[in-house]
């Protein structure tokens, strides 16, 4: 007697055990940006000690920047590149964007 439904070997489904990898692909992504100087007043105008710095998760480049107007501070660090590039737009700062190892 035929039920309507119809019974097949058991094999695995396509993908069964991996459905999580089309849905977290920023899961798996290990790379690292660079490691940047990093040198950041507590105050503007005001002087720091430059260490190193591991550039962390969407944080692509590194930059060096000089405020060409009062208080005429600076800073180095890791930053995003398409932040470092809008930066770049001002005319009141002088920066410098890259994204290799201490190139700031």
């Amino acid at each position: 007697m035929y039920t309507g439904t119809s019974v097949t070997p058991d094999r695995p489904r396509k993908n069964e055990g991996f459905g999580f990898l089309p849905c977290c692909p920023a899961c798996f992504d290990m790379r690292r940006g660079p490691e940047c100087n990093h040198c950041v007043p507590p105050r503007p105008g005001g002087s720091c000690i430059t260490t190193e710095e591991e550039c962390g998760y969407n944080k692509d480049a590194c930059i060096s920047a000089k405020f060409l107007t009062k208080p005429f501070s600076h800073f180095r660090r890791c930053i995003k590149m398409t932040d470092c590039e809008l930066l770049q737009l001002n005319g009141f700062i002088n920066t410098h964007c890259c994204n290799t190892d201490n190139c700031n």
